[in-house]
């Protein structure tokens, strides 16, 4: 398992490249609205082959604007030969204008790429919501789950359901955790969410008995001031406590 921290593709200038994969083994890299597929270009370019997803722009499914964005940036990667890239992006619901664009944006992937839906923070029918967005993946072999584990705990405290339950639900979703190939995670409260793990309420004691088999990235989704501190220090407690989960 490889484990890193989202990053706005802008920062990855090669000083920080540099410094990030002293004390990392991955990064995704977020891609902002409006971004230009040459600029995103230069910036990728400075972090090695095989170290990167690419978070594309959420409603890139839902959004014309975006959605033309990304086919574009796609197209440049293919120009260039990337190759093996998992592209992700937020589900916000099944409806056939999606269905479309994810068939199209599956066939401009570069080789040996996947297109992750990510699940949004829902403040109901959180349980539905898995369901469908495991039903819509499981449709096309090119396309895989990105569960963030954090929008998933919070929206279901919104919902009222606690950590407890939901953890016990998605225990008995074999189906849906053997889509999972990323996992994004980040501690909450309330309705606050994308806080430092070690802070908040999330119980690695109840987390850590899922298994997701053919999970291959985890993204530390958190602000990271100092990589060689606070970076560093949520990564050595996720490997302690999701030791499994991590491969140690």
């Amino acid at each position: 398992m490889k484990i890193g921290f989202r990053v706005p593709y802008d920062y990855v200038v090669p000083e920080f490249a540099c410094m990030y994969f002293e004390y990392f083994q991955f990064l995704e890299c977020k891609v902002k609205g409006k971004s230009s597929s040459a600029s995103v270009l230069k910036y990728l370019q400075n972090i090695p082959n095989g170290q990167y997803s690419i978070h594309l722009e959420k409603d890139a499914l839902y959004n014309e604007e975006a959605f033309k964005s990304t086919i574009l940036l796609l197209t440049e990667l293919k120009k260039v030969g990337a190759s093996n890239i998992f592209f992700v992006t937020h589900f916000s619901g099944d409806c056939s204008y999606a269905r479309k664009k994810i068939a199209m944006i599956a066939d401009a992937l570069p080789s040996e790429s996947m297109l992750l839906l990510e699940n949004a923070k829902v403040s109901r029918e959180n349980y539905k919501y898995l369901e469908s967005l495991k039903n819509f993946t499981k449709a096309d072999k090119r396309c895989g789950i990105c569960l963030d584990i954090g929008h998933y705990l919070s929206g279901c405290l919104l919902e009222g359901i606690n950590q407890t339950s939901a953890i016990r639900h998605l225990k008995g979703q074999e189906d849906f955790r053997n889509q999972v190939l990323e996992i994004h995670i980040h501690n909450y409260i309330q309705e606050h969410d994308h806080l430092n793990l070690g802070t908040g309420q999330l119980d690695f004691s109840q987390l850590c008995t899922l298994k997701f088999d053919k999970c291959k990235v985890c993204i530390i989704e958190t602000q990271v001031i100092d990589p060689e501190c606070d970076g560093t220090e949520q990564v050595n407690l996720l490997k302690t406590k999701w030791g499994d989960l991590c491969g140690d």
